[in-house]
């Protein structure tokens, strides 16, 4: 009688557990063989990351030290700083890779969850970019002179209540791509 009951117990842990990988590890394990080929494009990494966007994509990786060497550079860039289990960044991706295509540009990403925010390197961005914390998504635009924020307050209506996927009507793309233009002007 207690192997039985020494063995349900046990069979029942060996089927959270399951369940538990299952949910939270395919994902985390599919990333992590990716990022260990290195022969992988940053473009089939980020598709690895984020379902809505084309394999052929225009986004580059860039770390905390690449961000602010472009922010302190004269070069113009578009810079989406993300994440990955943010589904309004999930939902964006797509758009702005198809106008970062329209203008011939690259995209360059920082993963916010692989950001130490206590490092010095993040609050120097902090300073340079005037604010106290960085949200998911943010756009930064480098232009030659300047640095424009596009925050999600401002990708997104506020009062917006469904699903991010929902969002993107052929209208509120359009608009996006206006807000853009309206930004970058320079890097056209």
């Amino acid at each position: 009688m207690k192997n039985k009951k020494s063995r349900i117990v046990i069979d029942s842990l060996l089927i959270i557990l399951g369940i538990v990988f299952l949910i939270f590890g395919i994902k985390d394990l599919k990333s992590f063989v990716s990022s260990q080929k290195s022969d992988i494009s940053d473009a089939e990494k980020f598709k690895s990351d984020y379902q809505y966007v084309n394999k052929d994509n225009s986004y580059k990786y860039i770390d905390i030290k690449e961000l602010q060497t472009i922010l302190d550079g004269k070069d113009e860039k578009i810079i989406l700083v993300g994440s990955p289990l943010d589904s309004w960044t999930q939902v964006l991706v797509s758009h702005l890779d198809e106008y970062a295509k329209s203008i011939k540009k690259s995209i360059y990403y920082l993963d916010l969850d692989k950001v130490d925010k206590t490092s010095d390197d993040y609050k120097k961005i902090l300073k340079k970019i005037k604010l106290d914390e960085i949200t998911t998504p943010t756009v930064i635009i480098k232009t030659k002179s300047n640095i424009e924020l596009l925050k999600k307050e401002e990708l997104y209506d506020s009062n917006y209540t469904d699903a991010p996927i929902d969002y993107w009507t052929e209208e509120r793309v359009e608009e996006l791509r206006k807000i853009l233009n309206n930004k970058i002007g320079e890097l056209k």
